[in-house]
């Protein structure tokens, strides 16, 4: 499995609606293989989507992530034609041992 995150560009200042989501998820096809998408509406300098793919290679899930969200794009009259899909890409993690985020604590 596979996180994408899909970057997209709208009006200055807006956001991504609420329920993107499920918009999303209604223009998925069984072959996307699409397991869950979080929206990071007000993130900056683009609104981002995270979809989680089931896929053999991160190539193929980045590509369905794409196309998916430009399916999304044009069957949404209220997203279309004002937003665009500025790029879709697996995030960057942290370097080995550099990881700050949650987890047990060390021995100590």
């Amino acid at each position: 499995m596979y996180l994408i995150h899909v970057h997209f560009k709208g009006p200055p200042s807006a956001t991504l609606p609420e329920g993107v989501e499920c918009l999303v998820r209604s223009s998925a096809r069984v072959a996307d293989r699409l397991e869950h998408v979080v929206a990071h509406g007000r993130a900056r300098p683009y609104p981002v989507l995270g979809l989680y793919l089931v896929a053999e290679r991160a190539e193929d899930a980045r590509s369905r992530a794409h196309d998916m969200c430009i399916r999304m794009l044009r069957g949404s009259p209220s997203l279309h034609p004002d937003w665009e899909v500025v790029g879709a890409e697996l995030p960057a993690a942290p370097p080995p041992g550099r990881w700050h985020g949650r987890g047990p604590l060390p021995p100590g």
